[in-house]
């Protein structure tokens, strides 16, 4: 990348997407992942700087926008990780200030800072902000949950409580909806409030708590149950209440589970099949359940044992959302599209994920995903749907793009609809040079054909033949078309001559070469039957001539 940097400083007219400064967001993201803060600073600094100074000359909108954005907000990231909060605020203010996407995780990184800084009146102020402002955006739970953080941390317990609670009643989908039930009940015990406590603790089991919750709320119940409230037995009566927790069985299912997670943290695979099977056979309920399915779904991907992989995988999703249920979806649909090829199932699968993507590049994975599982099971309303969905995000490829007016396109033909088809074909040939563009350039003639225009049907045939010259079958099918055009214009020498080079030089179909063999059959009948014509035109004695008179 960096000597593409170097090169590309000496160039002009690169395409936006391949330009200096979409290579230095690229390579400040590199950087990123590597934890490399100040190197990655200086290429999102350069990437911020070059759009906005050649801003002008760039009509690509991604770029102006998403890129430059995005860019302006990492820049940020990287000053608050090295502690330098003043200069990460001028950033995350020109992410404000722009409205630029994302804008409102630079007003809850704000919050954060002001609460580093010391300035928590500033830091409550802020995360309310966010909260009232922007109820919808993907930080509003997230700030709800640093307000009762806050709250609590300056002893305003009484306070604490309204953002938690707002926080579960308004989102009850949200990944931190345990965090704030074990909070509550930390405020509760603290204020007095046992029952209150025990209550909230207990709800968490009913949000598919991970490892982590279930044992935090299980610890505390520990503690109000026998050592405040010396009633064990409310506390043993209450485990036996919980799928898979039965007293005296806690200990062994953690030594179970941990069997499992050593086996495959070695990479011994088959091992941690075995080992979490075991372990789901005693607990199938248990606090581990939902990452041992994982787990042993990972296990079984890495064997290449599909199906079974793709039944956990789809166990996870049956039980509603959880830590693990978007990871599950995008591997289960991955599994039914190309292992199982349940296209349907896929479909399915692929559709879920759209709703529940949590960023726009996962929506999108999902978005291209749903539309070839659609297109393979001729659900045309879904592959429209997708397709377009897929043709207009700044995301897709031009081979992305090409395949989405692809499939757009052959519903069209198939209607018979061929203006709109014409003009999604002719957008594959212009992004793409593959399969999909070689049918799709014998689909054009074809749709000049169908119209009686042969001299264009005549010479896209001929074109064709050289620009699809990588796709045999499809050079075929033009040379039959071609065949079928010249015929019409009467030109049966020719007509004849094309299919007889297909028949001697083309075996790969032998579809392909019945059909070209029957065709050529007729037209060296029609040929025959234009000769005795001509000739019996030619030898008629039927005329009468007058008698001269004696």
């Amino acid at each position: 990348m960096n000597k593409f940097i170097s090169q590309a400083k000496t160039l002009s007219r690169l395409p936006d997407e391949s330009s200096i400064y979409t290579a230095n967001y690229t390579q400040g993201y590199n950087y990123l992942k590597k934890k490399n803060y100040s190197r990655a600073l200086g290429y999102f600094q350069d990437a911020v700087s070059s759009i906005k100074r050649n801003r002008m000359y760039i009509n690509n909108e991604y770029v102006t926008q998403n890129v430059l954005g995005d860019a302006v907000l990492r820049a940020g990231d990287c000053l608050f990780k090295s502690n330098k909060y003043n200069s990460a605020i001028k950033f995350y203010n020109e992410a404000i200030n722009n409205r630029y996407s994302g804008f409102v995780y630079a007003l809850y990184q704000k919050a954060i800072i002001e609460g580093l800084r010391g300035n928590v009146t500033n830091k409550i102020i802020a995360l309310e902000n966010v909260t009232e402002d922007y109820p919808r955006s993907d930080y509003a739970d997230n700030a709800y949950l640093q307000l009762g953080i806050t709250y609590q941390e300056i002893n305003k317990l009484g306070q604490a409580v309204s953002p938690l609670r707002q926080l579960i009643d308004k989102y009850p989908d949200s990944e931190l909806y345990n965090q704030a039930l074990l909070r509550l009940g930390l405020i509760s015990y603290n204020q007095g409030n046992t029952a209150t406590a025990i209550n909230y603790y207990k709800q968490v089991f009913n949000h598919n708590p991970d490892a982590g919750e279930a044992q935090a709320a299980l610890t505390a119940l520990e503690e109000i149950y026998v050592d405040d409230l010396g009633k064990p037995e409310e506390y043993f009566a209450f485990l036996e209440t919980i799928p898979g927790y039965n007293v005296g069985d806690a200990e062994k299912e953690e030594i179970s589970f941990k069997a499992g997670e050593s086996q495959f943290e070695n990479g011994n695979y088959e091992n941690a099949v075995n080992a979490y099977t075991k372990y789901l056979r005693q607990y199938p309920n248990g606090r581990y359940s939902l990452l041992a399915h994982y787990r042993r779904g990972e296990s079984y991907s890495v064997l290449k044992r599909y199906s079974e992989a793709l039944s956990d995988y789809e166990k996870i999703v049956q039980r509603g959302q959880s830590k693990y249920y978007s990871k599950a979806l995008t591997k289960a649909a991955i599994i039914a599209y190309n292992y199982e090829q349940n296209f349907e199932k896929a479909y399915r699968l692929y559709t879920q994920l759209e709703k529940a993507a949590t960023d726009e590049n996962a929506q999108y994975e999902a978005q291209l995903g749903a539309m070839r599982s659609a297109y393979r099971t001729n659900n045309t309303d879904a592959v429209l749907i997708t397709a377009n969905k897929v043709k207009n995000n700044p995301r897709a490829s031009d081979q992305q793009k090409s395949a989405a007016s692809f499939y757009i396109g052959k519903i069209a033909f198939d209607n018979k609809d061929y203006d709109p088809a014409l003009e999604a074909f002719n957008t594959v040939t212009r992004l793409s040079d593959n399969e999909q563009t070689a049918e799709a350039r014998y689909l054009i003639a074809y749709i000049y054909y169908v119209r009686r225009d042969l001299e264009v049907a005549q010479q896209l045939c001929l074109n064709a033949n050289k620009e699809s010259s990588n796709y045999p079958y499809w050079i075929a099918k033009s040379v039959i078309l071609l065949s079928d055009i010249l015929a019409e214009k009467g030109d049966l020498f020719n007509a004849q001559a094309a299919l007889e080079g297909l028949i001697e030089n083309y075996d790969e179909d032998q579809e392909l070469v019945n059909i070209a063999k029957t065709k050529l059959a007729q037209l060296k009948n029609q040929a025959s039957a234009n000769s005795r014509l001509r000739f019996d035109n030619n030898n008629d004695d039927s005329s009468l001539e007058l008698e001269e008179e004696q």
